[in-house]
Parts: C-alpha cells; structure tokens; sequence
C-alpha cells in the first residue's frame, strides 16, 4: 500500500466524510435547545462524539507512522467545519489521540449510564474502545484494566453462544459490547 493506491485513498476519504458530517451535526447542535427531551438530546451529541472518536481512531490506526509515538506524525484533526479551500496539517500521534481521549471523554459524560445496545455506543462500548486504544499504543496495563472492567461486567458465551456471535440475525448474548448493524 502506498499514499496514492485506492485502499489508502478510500480509508482517508471515508473517514473525513464522515468527520466532516459529525462536525456538521455537532455545530447545528449547539443551536438546538432540548427542553425536556435533555437525556435524548445528550445521548445522541454523546453518540455523535463517539462516533467522531472512533473514525479518528481508524485513521490513526491507519495512517500514522508509529502508533505508540507521541511525537511522530498522525493524522489531521479538526471540530469545526473546514472551508473548501482548507489545507489542514498533519497533527502528531499525541495531538490526535488526546482529541480522540477528548471526544471519548464528551461521549461518557453524555451518554446513558444504564444503555445497554450492542449497536449504538454504551459506557461499556466506550470502555472498549479505549482498551483497544490502551493495546494499540502499548500501554499493556491500561489495556488490561479495561479490559477487566468489561470482563466483570459480562458473562463469557458458551460454545453454543460462542458460534451464535458470527450470525447476523442474532444477539449475540451478553459477551457482544459493540457490533456494527
């Protein structure tokens, strides 16, 4: 793979169209008085920065040079919505995962404590999340102490549960803290 073959193209295209549109509804959303439909409104601006968290994480995961070095070259991050003519700069492998830390930080002060959804973002999907982030940076122990959190939280499946995972009209059990619909 390089910077010019389509794999590469469509990861980085994806990513900032979706971005772009979360930045979008997170900017009109500040516009938008809730009244009492708080909790709604709270869990899907939480959502929205869940969602922008995870799409920096699969860019970072993609495009930086070295995933576990703070000073080496990551990818752009931005919250408001660039003009058409914006030339935004590559921020550092630091810079981008405290904006992701942020946006997962906005996402679990937003979201329902008590949601349990496998297809929308929970506190436990979050937790996840950043397990996965803790592993991909090398940082063993946090990686370890999320995922504790989440291993006390659920019940393994059984075999039979087991193979119930991989179809996709089904659940999953208790084991599923996130699945894409």
């Amino acid at each position: 793979m390089n910077a010019s073959s389509d794999i590469a193209a469509t990861a980085w295209n994806s990513g900032y169209s979706s971005i772009n549109e979360l930045n979008r509804f997170l900017q009109a959303a500040q516009d938008i008085e809730p009244g009492n439909q708080q909790a709604l409104y709270d869990d899907v601006v939480g959502q929205a920065y869940a969602m922008r968290a995870f799409e920096y994480f699969k860019l970072i995961s993609f495009f930086s040079a070295d995933i576990t070095d703070n000073s080496s070259i990551g990818v752009p991050t931005f919250t408001d919505v660039p003009g058409i003519d914006a030339q935004p700069t590559r921020d550092t492998t630091g810079e981008t995962f405290q904006r992701i830390l942020d946006d997962i930080s906005q996402a679990q002060n937003l979201i329902n404590p008590g949601a349990t959804s496998t297809t929308r973002f929970t506190q436990d999907a979050l937790t996840a999340m950043l397990a996965r982030i803790a592993t991909y940076r090398q940082n063993y122990q946090r990686a370890q102490d999320f995922s504790q959190q989440l291993i006390d939280n659920h019940t393994l499946a059984t075999p039979t549960q087991y193979q119930e995972l991989f179809v996709n009209d089904t659940n999953g059990g208790e084991e599923v803290i996130f699945k894409l619909e």
